[in-house]
């Protein structure tokens, strides 16, 4: 893949503390699954979110949700959209957007990914809840030191705003649908949540604890910035 359409996902991995050692192949939505295209664009970063895979799962599709968000706040333009087959970009890794979908700044998309993972891995029942915030923030201690002028501890949220949310995450590990948010979160293929995931504000704590307590086990799916 030449550098022009460099696949620059962001995944943290445990034993490396560098920037670019959360540089792999996929990251995760805001549902917990794997299926975020992330490429280096303009200085910063562009995300794409997966929205179907070809039978053959060779060929995977997506687009740009900040783009729809910015049309709905009135912009003009397309909604960007990339393809890749076997991996590789195919066409044009550097798509226009549409006027007001700006960049997202690395250190933002690092501390997201490491928040993501802190909770898919609450959410599997791999950790308790105050476990993995504190793992996230040793990992991002950890990044921190790798990177030159750029704060990453001011972005990660604290344990009070996380909390609920995480315990919420618990909820779910414990009410026995995690087989199901295993089979979703691994799968990423045509996935409905991700690719209608329109708004990335962050969802209350209390909207996701109704939920929950609205909501049958087989059907629970917490999704929290």
């Amino acid at each position: 893949m030449n550098d022009e359409s460099c696949v620059c996902d962001i995944i943290f991995s445990g034993s490396l503390g560098r920037e670019d050692a959360i540089l792999s192949q996929r990251t995760l939505s805001r549902c917990l699954n794997e299926t975020i295209l992330t490429v280096e664009a303009d200085g910063g970063l562009r995300q794409y979110a997966q929205t179907n895979v070809s039978v053959d799962g060779r060929t995977v599709n997506y687009r740009c949700n900040n783009c729809i968000r910015a049309l709905r706040k009135g912009g003009k333009g397309p909604v960007a959209k990339i393809k890749t087959t076997d991996g590789e970009i195919v066409g044009d890794g550097q798509p226009k957007h549409a006027d007001g979908c700006a960049v997202i700044e690395k250190r933002v998309a690092l501390v997201r990914a490491v928040d993501r993972e802190c909770r898919r891995e609450v959410r599997l029942g791999r950790k308790a809840p105050q476990a993995a915030h504190i793992d996230g923030f040793e990992k991002i201690l950890t990044l921190e030191r790798g990177l030159r002028g750029n704060a990453l501890t001011e972005l990660y949220p604290s344990w009070m705003r996380v909390r609920r949310s995480l315990y919420a995450h618990r909820m779910v590990a414990r009410a026995g649908s995690s087989d199901g948010c295993r089979q979703s979160m691994h799968s990423g293929r045509n996935s409905f949540s991700d690719s209608t995931e329109m708004d990335e504000s962050t969802i209350s704590d209390d909207a996701v604890i109704s939920k929950l307590e609205q909501t049958s086990p087989s059907h629970i799916l917490v999704d929290v910035e």
